[in-house]
């Protein structure tokens, strides 16, 4: 279940980010971070399953079950949620702070001055 999360997470992320860059074309300026966009539909999908999850633990009668059980129960649905929702986060992170390192070499470089 967390790998199939997983891949509808990133989906979502790269619909919120590609709906972005549209809107960013045809308002031919940065009207709409592509990568917040994303992370916050990605945030939005996640709160709606997490929502039914919930919902989902409630229904079960959890008395039937042993202590040991209904704590592996909620973990492994709280699990199933946060799991993929933090990978897709850490990428995302990671390749912001990488771009953003290119963006300073780039811009250091080009500050250099080549006679000196």
């Amino acid at each position: 279940m967390a790998v199939t999360l997983l891949i509808i997470y990133t989906v979502v992320y790269f619909v919120g980010y590609c709906g972005a860059l549209g809107l960013n074309l045809l308002a031919k300026r940065d009207l709409v971070p592509t990568r917040t966009a994303g992370v916050i539909l990605v945030l939005a999908a996640c709160a709606v399953y997490f929502f039914f999850t919930i919902q989902a633990l409630l229904a079960l009668n959890m008395e039937r079950f042993s202590n040991h059980d209904q704590g592996r129960i909620v973990g492994e649905m709280l699990a199933n949620v946060l799991l993929p929702l933090t990978v897709v986060l850490i990428l995302v992170s990671f390749a912001a702070r990488r771009e953003r390192h290119r963006r300073n070499t780039e811009q250091r470089s080009a500050t250099i001055d080549p006679n000196a």
